[in-house]
């Protein structure tokens, strides 16, 4: 893709970066093209953070896996979006906490180490872009934790049911999503069968009655 085309991209996606100088505009298309196929590894614990990623197409999960293979999403990088976990790591020259895999074939531009820093000290829109992700990002976190630590686990399923799409998802997928085993949610899942909440398919779950299941999760 040409620079100017490139620059034009980024901008679209990330409308913040359209009002940048240009010279600093040109700065962002030096980054290096990635590109991962579905399922790849992007980071791990403990791996050593050395760019910042400009996600161009396709998503990336970012979660947290225990010893005996459970995990739970931390949260998600969508086109437009920036990584929490990469900002802190270039930020405070620490290590990733978590994994990042990409959940469909992926396309972004990698800026280095060093343009990231340059960009953030020259640049206030790169540097809002920047912060305004890391917030909203942070208070996703925020909540996440707390409704790990203080949500009783069928509420957080009925929210999880409520707020997405369940035409193709398996328990275990689920269980991922909530950072328990597929066996628990199974059983709250043919609980709120019994209830009528829900209709349980071959990898599909049909919602009965929403507004029962709404105040079944409040």
């Amino acid at each position: 893709m040409p620079e100017s085309g490139l620059v034009t991209r980024l901008t679209n996606l990330f409308p913040q970066l359209e009002h940048m100088a240009p010279d600093l505009q040109e700065r962002l298309a030096t980054g290096k093209t990635v590109q991962a196929r579905s399922g790849s590894f992007l980071f791990g614990v403990g791996d050593l953070c050395s760019s910042f990623l400009l996600l161009l197409e396709g998503s990336v999960r970012v979660y947290l896996s225990s010893v005996e293979g459970r995990e739970i999403s931390l949260y998600r990088i969508e086109p437009g979006q920036t990584c929490l976990l990469t900002t802190s790591c270039l930020m405070g020259q620490t290590h990733y906490p978590a994994i990042g895999r990409a959940e469909s074939d992926i396309k972004g531009i990698a800026l280095s180490n060093r343009a990231f820093n340059e960009l953030i000290v020259k640049s206030p829109e790169f540097r809002e872009l920047v912060f305004n992700d890391f917030g909203s990002r942070l208070a996703i976190m925020l909540r996440l934790m707390q409704e790990v630590s203080f949500q009783k686990l069928d509420l957080r399923l009925g929210q999880f049911l409520l707020g997405n799409d369940l035409s193709k998802i398996t328990h275990q997928e689920i269980a991922l999503e909530l950072g328990t085993v597929r066996e628990i949610i199974s059983r709250l899942l043919k609980q709120f069968q019994l209830e009528g909440l829900v209709k349980l398919h071959r990898n599909r779950i049909e919602i009965l009655d929403r507004i029962a299941l709404s105040k079944r999760s409040s």
